[in-house]
């Protein structure tokens, strides 16, 4: 499996994004611009696992499920 950097760095920015998300979320659930701000993290996250999965396995079907995340971040972005 050959994987460029950019499929590398959207991993890392995935796990990133991830863990802001997490530790906006465990600081406080009751207020809600912690959770709109958490779920838009968890969101932006998915698109980067999406497109690191695009990029190491490379297919149409893939292609189409790395676009949803992307999708869904304009709905969560209140």
């Amino acid at each position: 499996m050959n994987i460029a950097i950019s499929s590398l760095s959207a991993l890392l920015a995935a796990i990133v994004t991830l863990s802001i998300g997490v530790s906006v979320l465990l600081r406080d659930r009751k207020q809600p611009a912690y959770r709109h701000f958490a779920a838009l993290s968890f969101l932006i996250s998915g698109w980067h696992v999406s497109q690191f999965i695009n990029d190491a396995v490379p297919s149409g079907v893939t292609y189409w499920l790395s676009l949803l995340p992307g999708v869904a971040v304009p709905l969560a972005a209140q």
